[in-house]
């Protein structure tokens, strides 16, 4: 059961916080050092970071850009991309 609790909260704030994010990309209209539009690679920072800080607290190591990558490209396309990235997220923080 606290599992199965633990999963929903962090799959419930990986929503909120991509929501939040997306909702600023209106203010970041730049480009990146690699061409990628600055909200692109600013909310990708910032769910890596937080995946980073669940894992370092549950003693393991960070995952690198190319991990959120490859799971990132298993929610494009779908309807409900943010509830597949925030599963994701999650899954990257607990199950890899």
């Amino acid at each position: 059961m606290a599992a199965a609790i633990e999963r929903a909260r962090l799959r419930d704030e990986f929503q909120r916080l991509f929501e939040d994010e997306a909702a600023k990309r209106s203010e970041r209209v730049g480009r990146d050092s690699d061409g990628l539009p600055e909200w692109v690679s600013l909310e990708r920072a910032v769910l890596v970071f937080r995946i980073n800080q669940e894992r370092q607290a549950r003693g393991k190591e960070p995952i690198t850009f190319d991990d959120y990558d490859r799971r990132e490209l298993t929610c494009m396309g779908h309807t409900d991309y943010s509830s597949k990235l925030a599963l994701a997220c999650m899954e990257l923080v607990l199950d890899y």
